[in-house]
C-alpha cells in the first residue's frame, strides 16, 4: 500500500510539474499584459502619415484594479504643434479592460474639449493602439502609438 501512495504522489509531482511547459506560467508573462504599478512606459505618438510626432515617457503611480493613475512627461518634440498638446498637465487616468487588457488613456483628466486620449493593447510588454484629439466635436485629429515597457530607467 505505501508503494501505491509513493508511486501515485510522484506521478502527480511529475503531472503539476509538467503542467506549465506549454504555457508560461511566471508571473512576470502574465503581467506583461497589464499596466504594472510603478511602471514605466515609453510611447510613440505618430501621425496619420506614420510620421513620429513626440515621445512620452509614462509612470504609473496608482493601480486599482482596472482604474489607473500617473504621470507622464513629452521628453521628445519632433514637429512644432501637435493639436492638444498645449494643453497637457503632466497627469492621466486611465481604464483598463479586464477582459481584453485594453487601455483608455485620459491625458489631461481635468479638461473635457480639445483632450488627447490614447487607446491601446499591452502585449509581451509592447504596445501599440491610437492616439486622438477628441471632445465636444468629436475626434479632430489621431494617429497611432507604439511603445514598450521600460525595464531600466537611468538617473
Amino acid at each position: 500500500m505505501k508503494k501505491y501512495f509513493l508511486l501515485l504522489s510522484f506521478f502527480a509531482l511529475i503531472l503539476s510539474l509538467n503542467s506549465c511547459s506549454n504555457t508560461d506560467c511566471s508571473s512576470f508573462d502574465i503581467d506583461s499584459y497589464y499596466l504594472q504599478e510603478e511602471g514605466n512606459y515609453r510611447l510613440t505618438l505618430s501621425g496619420n502619415t506614420g510620421n513620429s510626432l513626440a515621445e512620452i515617457l509614462i509612470t504609473v503611480k496608482k493601480r486599482e484594479k482596472a482604474n489607473i493613475s500617473g504621470t507622464y512627461l513629452v521628453s521628445k518634440f519632433y514637429v512644432d504643434t501637435i493639436p492638444g498638446f498645449s494643453t497637457l498637465k503632466g497627469v492621466f487616468s486611465a481604464k483598463e479592460s479586464e477582459t481584453d487588457n485594453r487601455v483608455i488613456m485620459n491625458m489631461n483628466p481635468s479638461i473635457a474639449d480639445n483632450n488627447i486620449f490614447i487607446e491601446f493593447a499591452l502585449d509581451k510588454n509592447n504596445i501599440s493602439g491610437l492616439w486622438y484629439t477628441g471632445g465636444m466635436l468629436g475626434k479632430t485629429s489621431q494617429g497611432s502609438v507604439k511603445g514598450y515597457k521600460v525595464l531600466y530607467l537611468k538617473k
